[in-house]
């Protein structure tokens, strides 16, 4: 998955597939394009999934777009809803609306996980120095 989408490591997770099903291919700018599917899975149980996602593509090589293109971002790849990081980010405004890519998630899902470390600790300084446990 790395060979295809470089920035993959940067997500939390992402769907499982099965089948992709291509809706729609759109040329963007510069020989980028996006591309529309929809994702299904079935698990060991049986139970089966669909979602809509998007990725974004571009030629490995600018100058030779005939060697193939690479993922440089996506859109409905993760699923972070059940993600306490994630629900923190959108509750504090890092993650707002439902217009953001993976990566540009990812990122403010970073600085919402520093921002929650820094607040832990000055929770825990501040229990530490004015609650006291009587016996």
């Amino acid at each position: 998955m790395v060979e295809l989408y470089p920035e993959v490591e940067n997500l939390q997770n992402y769907y499982k597939s099965d089948t992709i099903i291509l809706k729609e291919v759109r040329e963007l700018e510069d020989k980028k394009y996006s591309v529309a599917l929809t994702n299904k899975f079935t698990n060991g149980f049986g139970k089966s999934t669909e979602s809509d996602i998007i990725i974004y593509t571009k030629p490995k090589d600018d100058k030779k777009p005939g060697d193939g293109y690479v993922i440089y971002d996506s859109k409905g790849l993760c699923n972070l809803s059940d993600d306490p990081i994630y629900m923190f980010a959108k509750r504090k405004g890092y993650i707002q609306g439902d217009t953001l890519t993976d990566q540009q998630i990812s990122k403010k899902y970073s600085e919402a996980s520093t921002a929650i470390i820094s607040l832990s600790l000055k929770f825990y300084t501040y229990l530490t120095e004015n609650v006291t446990i009587a016996k």
